[in-house]
């Protein structure tokens, strides 16, 4: 079955499906030799893909990792400056990959890696709404305000960054800075560092301690270990909405059983009500009145006159110019009459 060039990309571990375009749009790709654009398709197997003069292949197993990256390092493949990159540290690997979102320069945590780009892109993607829990400490002290619009949401020049949920960490090293954890639900670049200062906060420190259903926990700084299969499969679920949607899903079912259950209860209570009232008489004192029906008009007899009393008399024809209108205190003008002269048009004096 041929599939896209950026998707066979993806899961050949070359990043999530966008990063596979960026590639793709590079000219990076080639395809049987051939440069490949995005509508290229490609038969795993049958063709060969290469990115930059390497064989791009389907791997067999998959791998997924968690490293504590360290402050001071990048997190793509190669550097221009000549700074470390967080994959200089990773131990020999059967496979490549890739990393899972990013952390700048200056950020330190987990750092989730993988060659299942199906995945990451998943991960990844705004709609799936995966948290990502974050200590940060800001310089002097955070007023009750500023919680108020973190989590209101603050805008940037790539859209609005709003905070999930944001408080404070009392910590006995904090006497003149404050200490905070913030969880986002998207991963833009620098996006907590940017949302803090666009209300006037310097950030000293940043460390994402969870992403998702996964914890940093006690790894060490530059320390990678591997995921279990519970941890894989929590990934998937967060990538698919995970407990928060089920939850979600289950109340609006629960919602709307009881509202049709409601429905129903109303419907045989009418039902009930207008059965045990079908015989009672309308004329009967307290008793409840019989529905009412719209009573048809009679028609007048033959050759009598059904006009209003106090109604003006028809007119022929087409009616005339003010016609129906008559205006109470003024008498008819004679010369509007039928067959009178019209009133002369005056004229201005030179």
């Amino acid at each position: 079955m041929r599939i896209r060039v950026q998707r066979f990309l993806a899961e050949a571990g070359f990043g999530s499906r966008r990063a596979c375009e960026d590639l793709v749009r590079q000219g990076r790709v080639t395809v049987a030799g051939k440069p490949a654009g995005l509508g290229a398709t490609v038969e795993p197997g049958a063709e060969r893909v290469m990115v930059d003069g390497e064989t791009a292949r389907l791997p067999k197993t998959r791998l997924y990792l968690a490293m504590h990256k360290p402050k001071g390092t990048i997190t793509t493949a190669a550097d221009t400056k000549g700074r470390t990159t967080v994959f200089s540290l990773l131990p020999d690997l059967p496979v490549r990959v890739h990393a899972v979102g990013r952390l700048d320069f200056n950020s330190e945590g987990l750092l989730l890696l993988t060659n299942d780009g199906l995945l990451t892109d998943a991960l990844a993607h705004p709609s799936a709404a995966v948290e990502r829990e974050y200590e940060v400490k800001v310089q002097g002290d955070f007023p009750e305000w500023a919680f108020a619009r973190v989590l209101k949401g603050v805008r940037l020049e790539d859209g609005p960054a709003r905070a999930a949920r944001c408080e404070r960490i009392d910590r006995e090293e904090a006497e003149r800075n404050t200490w905070l954890r913030v969880v986002m639900t998207e991963g833009r670049y620098r996006e907590v560092r940017r949302m803090l200062k666009q209300i006037g906060f310097n950030v000293l420190k940043l460390k994402r301690v969870r992403f998702g259903p996964i914890r940093l926990g006690r790894i060490p700084p530059g320390a990678v270990r591997e995921l279990k299969a519970e941890e894989v499969e929590a990934l998937r679920a967060a990538s698919r909405g995970g407990a928060v949607g089920a939850s979600r899903r289950s109340e609006r079912e629960r919602i709307g059983t009881a509202g049709e259950a409601r429905g129903a209860g109303r419907s045989e209570r009418s039902l009930a009500l207008r059965d045990a009232t079908a015989g009672v008489p309308a004329t009967s004192h307290g008793a409840r009145d019989a529905p009412r029906s719209r009573r048809a008009m009679p028609s007048p007899p033959p050759g009598e006159d059904v006009t209003p009393i106090g109604a003006p008399p028809a007119r022929d024809g087409a009616r005339g110019r003010g016609a129906g209108r008559a205006r109470p205190g003024r008498s008819s003008r004679p010369h509007r009459a039928a067959g009178g002269p019209p009133r002369p048009r005056r004229t201005r004096r030179a």
